[in-house]
């Protein structure tokens, strides 16, 4: 041992400084000649490949080698198998289904494998190891034994330039079966005969080893006793290491044994005496029962054939009857996802588990949901699981291990809460402070949520949908959902990921959309109420506000009604009673508007109470005319009308003012920008980042900016045309800004969306169009005027031909001769005569204009229009769904806005700093206590908002997807999921609006039915009575 520990540690695959190599170097030079080999082993035959390996005998401790692998506890595994046996003597079909099995739990587990690299079971672990390499990414450790005399005499000893890396001449090369039969010894021998090799020059082909192994371990051992001692120190050295990431504890290790060989005996006994479980697959097992050296019977159970499940579950007998921990045993349950009713008995079973250890069940069920097992959590939860406590404990465990990207960083719940706002924008409220001042989590329904976007980010979609289901407020939640997946749509990687996370945001949408469909079918007040209804667990948003960036729910007619009634608001909605032409009068002559107008039941009071309510009961006393006059200033389309037409004002003083040059009409343009620029200040300081997003305040600050440089260069002398050309340009930025006027408008949105997807298809054009007329225009510039001077003049001349041709001025007399131009160089460098172009010039150019021509007008500008056709048509089938869009940002916009315009705005930015100072000095204690309530977020009576969630929780009871039908949809590939989605949508939709159109329709008809038969009736008694007549 001694001897062996230098060598290793200088050999290491690890660097570890230059200090430590010169410290092993000495100490292998004090150090006995080493015995004892490791290294890298590339196999020459297999396209190079390298494995780690070493040479060990019984002496040398294995936990050093390991640990020099890089297999310490930086790498660790639940479980290990541990293979041995021939299986050359079990029948095919017992093979294959073991192999199988072997697949499922290592996939499942992430199972070590030790595999005795010389015997027939080795070509079953290499099939089973490249299987499951190409059906996932995972790559298991796969450590190979043997003997060291089956490679000593193959080595090539490395040289220096060699890096340590020894080299074998022959490998069997592994394979990938045709068919999952196995060949046999003989069949070997045979296929090797067949390539031109004799029987008898045959070489073992258990003595060459299988590429799938990853490390190889070499023993040194004289007898073959001893060999097993050494082979089950290693199953014991590698149990010895960490059981996933929550508490010391030794890995299960399972002896796997092909056929009940005589040889197979010792090892079973080793492995009974070392406390490991043992399965032996044997179809023809005689039922023996084994005893150890003690006398004490060896625990062995028995796989003769099924399928992958029942092998699982064998191996999990065995893992039991070795006398395992129930702890243990019901971790790897978790692990290898088991059915629950097998859980279910190991949790009657687990001592910890009875006693309520709230601990132990907690890391328990954080495995569960580590693994993405809905039935499982499910399982826990219903036996003693506290959710609170849990997400409390682990919540910021869980977001540390799975959830983090580079430079982000969580430590406890609240850097949890702060870590959803940067994804999300939502300012979710997990935790309370309790008396010790500790944060906690306040109970089972913020549990949930919070372990909901967690498995959002986490890709556990399984665990998600079982915990939004736990959550009363669904229709938030699936909304919530949508944000946290558009964050993780960003963020992803590969466009198969993309694609995943735009199936499961159409799903979610179309789940709040089936709740919000079903709230909106019974009761349209109810549904736009909790559509603005403040949701304290989000941090104090609502639905509608959630829903800023989902343009389907956006286009939902229950928004679209909200949106109504907060465009008007305080007036009264209803057509009839504010008509069109008495808001224009009242835009003109706002004096009249407190006799005019309607305000709605709410304008006497903004948290919408019963107060409020009854102050406002008539449209004729519902306000005073000096409190009507007031709300008309504050309703978004009044705000929206005044600040396009005094917009217009401002945008013909710029007009008069640049075309006469007028300095008093400038000097009321500059202070009007200059407001303009508070107006955009206080909206930076108030949305911070998200201001950025916005394109129309980007035109802002570019029309700005332009004004600014253009005014400094106007009034310098030495500028002057500069800035009169600048302060041009300013102007039409300043007028396209009006056209966000237009988004609101149903004909002409959908065309600003249009412009600006063709901008950027034109961005893509340009870039080609720009190489071909760089091409020609550098071409035709050297063949009519070679010896041309370097300079920005002729820059201009050479591109400025080939640009306005593609507009059809070809300018061909600039191609040919004639008397205004001169060929004398004396003359045209003088700059009193132009220059004529070189006299080849009149055959080549022509010819190269012709093929320019056909290249740009025919094929480029074509291309452009189909681009172009392309874009229209694509936003044309969604155009109703962008207005909705377009038109909530607007209303959204002017409601956040004063009632005083620019440039009037100025006098309300002086009243929020005086208020703002006024409260930090505490002046206004108060005013930083009270909930803000507006029309789209609005706070209720606590008795409203209690009748109001109780609603929702019982529309959307009623609404969701039963679980046959979630299996149903589960089954069916994404793409048809969504198709089945809007299928369904679709029938409840127009069930609803034929049940609808029946129960209106249904009284007329009655009505019109005994109109009938009161007309005949009557038809009747006057027939009789001419009769008698």
């Amino acid at each position: 041992m001694d001897i062996a520990l230098p060598l290793i540690r200088v050999q290491a695959p690890n660097n570890h400084g230059d200090g430590a190599r010169r410290e092993a170097v000495d100490r292998k030079e004090r150090s006995p000649p080493p015995v004892l080999t490791q290294g890298r082993l590339q196999f020459k035959d297999h396209g190079g490949a390298v494995k780690w390996f070493c040479r060990v005998s019984d002496a040398t401790q294995v936990e050093d080698v390991l640990r020099e692998w890089g297999l310490g506890t930086g790498l660790t595994t639940s479980l290990l198998i541990s293979v041995t046996g021939d299986s050359t003597s079990l029948p095919s079909d017992v093979t294959i289904r073991a192999g199988r099995g072997l697949i499922g739990v290592i996939r499942t587990t992430g199972a070590w494998v030790v595999a005795d690299a010389h015997c027939g079971a080795m070509e079953v672990v290499g099939d089973t190891v490249r299987r499951v390499e190409a059906s996932s990414d995972f790559r298991p450790i796969v450590i190979g034994v043997s003997d060291w005399s089956r490679i000593k005499d193959k080595l090539k000893t490395p040289s220096q330039h060699r890096n340590g890396i020894y080299t074998l001449e022959s490998v069997y090369r592994g394979h990938v079966s045709a068919s999952p039969d196995y060949q046999s010894y003989q069949s070997l021998k045979r296929a090797q005969s067949e390539d031109g090799k004799s029987i008898g020059d045959t070489v073992d082909p258990w003595d060459q080893l299988d590429t799938c192994f990853t490390h190889f371990l070499f023993l040194d051992v004289g007898k073959e006793k001893e060999r097993q001692k050494v082979r089950a120190s290693i199953d014991s050295c590698i149990a010895t290491g960490r059981f996933g990431k929550s508490e010391e504890t030794n890995v299960p290790v399972v002896l796997t044994v092909f056929g009940a060989q005589e040889r197979s005996k010792a090892a079973i006994r080793l492995a009974a005496k070392n406390g490991h479980s043992v399965l032996v697959i044997d179809s023809q097992h005689d039922g023996q029962v084994l005893r150890t050296d003690d006398g004490k019977p060896c625990p062995v159970k028995v796989f003769s054939g099924g399928t992958a499940e029942v092998f699982a579950q064998t191996l999990m007998n065995a893992v039991i009857s070795a006398n395992v921990a129930v702890s243990e045993c019901l971790r790897l349950a978790i692990v290898w996802k088991m059915p629950e009713h097998s859980i279910l008995a190991l949790l009657e079973k687990d001592r910890k588990w009875q006693d309520d250890e709230q601990t132990y069940r907690n890391k328990i069920f954080a495995l569960a949901l580590e693994r993405d097992i809905e039935g499982t959590a499910r399982l826990l939860l219903e036996h003693g699981v506290h959710v609170a406590d849990f997400c409390t404990e682990f919540l910021h465990v869980l977001f540390q291990e799975t959830c983090l990207k580079k430079n982000e960083t969580v430590k406890d719940i609240r850097d949890v809460e702060r870590l959803i706002y940067q994804r999300a924008r939502v300012k979710l409220k997990l935790t309370v402070t309790d008396e010790s001042g500790k944060a906690v989590v306040p109970g089972d329904q913020t549990a949930y949520l919070g372990l909901f976007v967690w498995a959002l980010f986490a890709h556990m979609h399984e665990v998600a949908t079982f915990f939004w289901g736990q959550l009363n407020n669904k229709m938030a939640a699936a909304l919530l959902g949508h944000q946290c997946l558009q964050w993780l749509k960003h963020h992803s990687e590969s466009e198969e990921g993309r694609e995943v996370v735009r199936d499961l945001m159409a799903e979610y949408t179309a789940r709040a959309l089936k709740i919000l469909d079903g709230c909106y079918g019974e009761k349209k007040g109810n549904a736009k109420k909790l559509l603005v209804r403040r949701r304290r667990e989000l941090g104090g948003t609502s639905c509608i506000l959630l829903a800023k960036n989902n343009l389907v729910f956006i286009q939902h007619p229950a928004c679209q009604a909200v949106l109504n009634d907060i465009w008007i608001a305080p007036l009264a909605a209803e057509n009839e009673t504010n008509s069109t032409w008495r808001i224009v009068l009242s835009v003109f002559m706002p004096f009249l508007s407190g006799f005019l107008l309607v305000m709605n039941r709410e304008c006497a009071g903004t948290r919408g109470d019963d107060e409020g309510a009854s102050f406002c009961n008539t449209a004729t006393n519902c306000c005073g005319c000096f409190r009507r006059f007031y709300r008309f200033f504050t309703s978004p389309i009044v705000k929206f009308t005044y600040t396009k037409l005094l917009y217009l004002v401002f945008l013909s003083l710029f007009a008069h003012g640049l075309i006469t040059e007028s300095k008093y009409v400038f000097i009321v343009v500059a202070c009007w920008v200059a407001t303009l620029l508070i107006e955009e200040v206080f909206q930076l300081c108030t949305k911070r980042l998200q201001y950025f997003y916005d394109t129309w305040n980007w035109f802002d600050l570019l029309a700005i900016f332009l004004f600014a440089i253009g005014t400094a260069l106007k009034y310098n002398s030495r500028s002057r045309e500069a800035g009169r050309i600048v302060l041009a340009v300013d102007f039409i930025v300043f007028s396209l800004r009006i056209l966000q006027a237009f988004t609101g408008l149903r004909n002409i949105g959908p065309m600003i969306i249009m412009i600006k997807k063709m901008m950027i298809d034109l961005g893509y054009f340009l870039i080609i169009l720009l190489v071909v007329v760089v091409s020609y225009a550098i071409a035709t510039q050297s063949i009519m005027f070679p010896e041309s001077e370097p300079s920005m003049d002729t820059a201009f001349r050479t591109l400025r031909q080939p640009y306005w041709s593609i507009f059809g001025e070809l300018n061909l007399e600039e191609i040919e001769d004639d008397d205004s131009c001169s060929h004398n160089e004396t003359e045209w460098r003088s700059g009193t005569v132009a220059r004529c172009p070189d006299h080849v010039s009149k055959y080549a150019v022509p010819i190269l204009l012709g093929v320019y021509m056909l290249i740009v007008q025919v094929l480029l500008l074509n291309l452009l229009i189909a681009m172009f056709s392309y874009t229209i048509s694509v936003v044309q089938e969604e155009a109703d769904k962008h207005w909705c869009y377009l038109r909530f940002k607007l209303i959204r916009r002017y409601h956040d806005r004063s009632f005083l315009v620019p440039p009037f705005i100025v006098l309300y930015h002086v009243y929020q700093v005086a208020f703002t100072v006024y409260r930090s000095i505490g002046r206004c204690a108060g005013c930083m206590e009270e909930e803000a309530s507006d029309a789209f977020c609005k706070v209720f009576s606590t008795s409203e908002d209690e009748r109001l969630q109780i609603w929702e929780q019982m529309q959307s009871e009623m609404d969701v997807e039963q679980p046959g039908d979630r299996a149903s949809l589960q089954s069916l590939p994404r793409r048809q999921r969504r198709t089945e989605h809007d299928r369904r949508r679709l029938n409840e939709h127009t069930f609803t609006v034929y049940q609808d159109n029946h129960d209106r329709l249904r009284p007329m008809a009655l009505r019109s039915n005994r109109g009938t038969e009161h007309d005949r009736r009557r038809l009747n008694i006057l027939s009789e009575e001419i009769s008698s007549c």
